[in-house]
């Protein structure tokens, strides 16, 4: 049975086994370790303004959605920070379904925009384009690596 719930800190180290297997797959093949990924995840749900949605199949976690709004000059902007589904049920509509499901409650708390990072090429920015988002063409993610 499929249960959708607000996300818990109680659930913090399920969030965090997830997040890490997840992200240490394909696409993205990432080193994350376990303390690194719960002080991830925990700094995220201590964001003022965070919400975030769980995805449960009968107690067992298969994905999450999360962020945080910020007040803009247009109104409420919700930053999507993190986002995963086990790696094995992808592509069979749980993420689709964990997107609408945000982008309804959203709307209904009267956020106005949606910004996300993600990969330019592949599968993922796919995903987002199939869903109706678009890069943004006045903005765009820059890096400088601290010494």
């Amino acid at each position: 049975m499929i249960k959708l719930a607000v996300m818990d800190p109680d659930f913090l180290h399920d969030y965090t086994e997830l997040y890490i297997n997840v992200f240490r797959n394909e696409p993205w093949n990432e080193s994350w370790t376990d303390d690194v990924g719960y002080q991830r995840l925990l700094d995220l749900i201590h964001t003022p303004n965070f919400l975030g949605y769980a995805l449960w199949d009968h107690n067992q976690l298969i994905g999450f959605i999360a962020g945080y709004s910020k007040m803009n000059f247009m109104g409420k902007t919700f930053y999507l920070a993190e986002f995963c589904v086990t790696t094995q049920i992808q592509g069979k509509g749980y993420g689709s379904w964990l997107l609408h499901h945000l982008e309804q409650k959203l709307t209904e708390k009267g956020i106005t925009s949606l910004f996300l990072i993600t990969e330019k090429i592949g599968t993922i920015s796919d995903f987002y384009r199939k869903k109706g988002y678009s890069m943004n063409e006045s903005r765009m993610v820059m890096r400088k690596e601290l010494k």
